[in-house]
């Protein structure tokens, strides 16, 4: 997604901040909706009225030499004290790409437990089938999603569904196979170079950049939209969000 006017979900919000990470040359269409911060009067916008001058400069230090944040970084606006906020940078190119995505509140103490007592499960796990099925209970678990499945790859693209976790009112598609059509080349690539694919809404309204950055490369975005192909794929089964992990085999993408 290289062009001037890449869409964006609206789930959260995106800065492109020159190299130096001070000045912002861009956001998306929605942050003022999302982040209460007091424009200055010269017009020109840095990533310190948007963040704060603390946590602009922890994100410029952690960055230097870097080509991203080691992690996501936590804070919260005083006049939004009741919102936590996450970011996550990047380096692309010249540019440096700031992420900012409300967080739900959610019992951490509660979260870590379903983490740490999966993990067990996952270690124990003694043959592939017996792996992947503790995989997809985990996952639903944590993400409370209608459906999880793994979609295992063959040598012609076709996948085939391995393992499943799955709410009472849906049907199962464990074991039913999907063309390599469903699997375009694009898309298979994209999951090589970004393993983590985020659609919260198809059919949320989107977001653009403003101004336009010519040339700003967003394919790495976690808020990049789906291609108007995708959304018309995923509409066809009934999917409303949908959240991707790649699994990668010895020989490359495995499912």
């Amino acid at each position: 997604m290289s062009m001037s006017h890449p869409r964006l979900q609206s789930f959260g919000a995106l800065l492109v901040v020159d190299a130096d990470c001070r000045r912002i040359q861009a956001t998306s269409t929605n942050l003022t909706r999302l982040i209460d911060f007091e424009r200055p009067e010269n017009g020109q916008l840095t990533l310190a009225c948007v963040l704060g001058k603390r946590l602009s400069q922890r994100v410029r230090r952690e960055l230097q030499g870097q080509q991203r944040l080691p992690g996501p970084l936590v804070f919260m606006r005083s006049k939004q004290s009741h919102v936590c906020f996450q970011i996550h940078a990047y380096r692309a190119g010249e540019q440096v790409i700031v992420e900012v995505e409300p967080l739900n509140p959610r019992s951490k103490r509660r979260l870590l437990g379903t983490v740490n007592e999966r993990l067990m499960h996952l270690v124990e796990a003694t043959h592939q089938q017996e792996l992947l099925d503790c995989l997809v209970n985990a996952i639903q678990q944590l993400t409370g999603h209608d459906r999880v499945t793994v979609c295992h790859f063959d040598s012609d693209w076709h996948g085939l569904m391995v393992a499943e976790a799955l709410g009472k009112r849906l049907p199962s598609l464990l074991g039913q196979r999907f063309p390599a059509s469903d699997f375009p080349v694009a898309l298979r690539k994209s999951y090589q170079h970004y393993p983590v694919r985020l659609i919260e809404d198809v059919n949320a309204p989107t977001e653009t950049l403003t101004p336009a950055v010519p040339g700003a490369s967003l394919n790495g975005s976690f808020l990049r939209a789906p291609a108007p192909e995708r959304q018309r794929y995923l509409n066809r089964l009934g999917v409303r969000g949908s959240f991707s992990l790649a699994i990668q085999g010895d020989t490359g993408l495995w499912g």
